[in-house]
């Protein structure tokens, strides 16, 4: 038979091929498809583990402002790296409240002025405690109202919740957080200027850089204000001033009755601010008993004077010994070179290391109605006088007496009879004693008690680095570290706390999300082809 069973025709029996599922090309696109996206996905969470433990190695931060407002300065970075002590750093607030200002707002601050440099304290507290040695550290005062009684503070501030407190094995010290923020008033201003312009600086590292300075120094030098002439500072609101200044440089101050009382052995500077009544002879012996310090030298007096004329005693021993004249009958005024009124005097810097900083900057210092001071000679014996500042040559010099009251600014011009040109208006005498193995010397600054109207520990003016500086040198240390300021109007890239947040989420969870998404249709997309 030429058939089948079936009676069909003989020949070759044509099975259909069996698909195999690992040849589907379905298959083959649907796997590719979702290497890539495991592959995709692996390679994104390998980034993020890797980008973690980098961070907490390296510091992958950038500061990209005009300025580096969120970083240090190259100065403080340098001296925060050299720090070889333990220093806690104690922020008397959580950082939370820092960086929503909140405790700032409660406090009445401007928020304009104060909350953006606020705001950014603990980037700068975070590159200050890259060193090993420096701790940072928050404490709630909400949480622990009881934290600062473990100090033994005269008087706890009254809303620490502002202040920073830097302490070591040594000692420790308060700060508050608004010593940061800077003012400084631009160009050279007069009375008749039609309008003020205010120019806000941010000073963050060098309160730091003074306080921990503080703690750390091996020893703390004693200055002893002087009482029992009418001074200033036997009023007790003044003398916490003048004492808030020492102290900010790092002294321990105390207070004597010149006539009763001893001088005390670690004092290294006196003070005496603006007396009203002059010292007896017994006294000048003493002043000059303590500037010889058994021929050690290594002593100071800082004198301000008040424009009492009746000090002949005093006034004789700093002609004599010191080689100054203080004419308390006159006074300096400038129309040109002046801050808003013509008493508020603007002065020149002398070529000095003392005064080298400041006038690299261009920061001014101010003196509010001073007096011109005669230098009788430059070099006598072992001695030396330097006026560290002086007024421009558009000053003009007038009798006390004939000066028109100081509220009257307009009234205060120029007349055919007055003596132009510059004047001392701070003089520095020192005098070295070159037959110890290290050179000491002994120094009497004078200046007039305007000098002091315009200090702040936070720089306004060029006052409160000027004394730092010429407290240094009095103590033959090294020149201080002075901190370049940051201009805060300058424009920056500042992101609100829910900014933050927002980018956080976009590039933590949605753009991963969205790849996920992305990747999981074109699996779904592909197989079904």
């Amino acid at each position: 038979m030429n058939g089948n069973l079936n009676g069909a025709p003989k020949g070759n029996i044509q099975e259909t091929p069996k698909k195999r599922f690992f040849s589907n090309p379905r298959f083959k696109h649907g796997s590719l498809a979702t290497a890539i996206t495991v592959v995709v996905i692996a390679v994104i969470l390998l980034l993020n583990v890797a980008v973690t433990l980098i961070g907490e190695r390296v510091d992958l931060r950038f500061d990209i402002t005009a300025n580096h407002l969120f970083s240090l300065t190259d100065e403080a970075k340098a001296y925060f790296e050299s720090v070889d002590s333990d220093v806690t750093i104690t922020v008397l607030s959580s950082e939370q409240s820092l960086k929503t200002f909140s405790a700032f707002t409660d406090a009445g601050y401007d928020g304009a002025i104060y909350e953006a440099p606020i705001r950014r304290l603990p980037e700068i507290l975070s590159d200050v405690a890259k060193n090993e040695r420096i701790t940072v550290k928050y404490v709630d005062m909400d949480a622990n109202p009881n934290y600062l009684n473990k100090y033994n503070m005269i008087s706890q501030p009254s809303r620490p919740e502002l202040c920073m407190l830097v302490e070591s094995a040594k000692r420790y010290k308060l700060i508050e957080l608004t010593d940061f923020i800077n003012t400084d008033f631009g160009e050279t201003t007069s009375y008749n200027t039609d309008s003020d312009t205010y120019t806000y600086y941010y000073f963050t590292e060098q309160p730091l850089v003074n306080a921990v300075g503080y703690v750390l120094r091996d020893d703390v030098v004693s200055v002893a204000v002087v009482n029992g002439h009418g001074e200033r500072t036997e009023d007790e609101s003044s003398l916490a001033f003048i004492s808030g200044i020492f102290e900010d440089n790092g002294l321990k101050v105390e207070v004597i009755d010149f006539a009763k009382d001893a001088i005390p052995q670690d004092a290294k500077f006196l003070a005496v601010v603006a007396p009203q009544r002059d010292f007896s002879q017994a006294e000048i012996e003493k002043l000059n008993d303590f500037l010889e310090n058994g021929k050690d030298h290594g002593r100071n007096l800082l004198y301000f004077d008040g424009g009492t004329a009746d000090l002949p005693n005093l006034y004789a021993f700093l002609a004599d010994g010191w080689g100054v004249k203080i004419d308390p009958d006159s006074r300096v005024y400038d129309q040109d070179n002046c801050f808003v009124y013509p008493f508020c005097v603007f002065s020149e810097y002398a070529d000095s290391d003392i005064t080298k900083a400041l006038a690299d900057s261009g920061t001014k210092t101010l003196i509010n109605n001073p007096e011109p001071i005669e230098v009788l000679w430059e070099e006598r014996d072992i001695r030396s006088v330097t006026a560290l500042m002086s007024t421009y040559d558009t000053s003009f010099k007038r009798a006390a007496s004939e000066t028109p009251d100081a509220n009257s600014a307009a009234a205060i011009t120029k007349r055919d009879d007055d003596v132009t040109g510059s004047y001392a208006v701070m003089t520095l005498t020192r005098k070295r004693n070159a037959n110890l193995p290290v050179e000491e010397s002994s120094g009497v600054l004078v200046t007039s008690v305007g000098f002091l109207d315009y200090y702040s520990s936070s720089n306004s003016f060029g006052n409160g680095t000027l004394i730092t500086g010429i407290l240094e040198s009095m103590q033959e240390k090294s020149d201080p570290v002075t901190i370049v300021k940051k201009d805060l109007s300058a424009e920056v890239i500042d992101l609100t706390n829910s900014q933050i947040k927002t980018f956080a989420l976009i590039f933590s969870i949605l753009i991963p999300v969205v790849m996920i998404g992305v990747g999981t249709f074109v699996f779904i997309k592909r197989k079904n082809l």
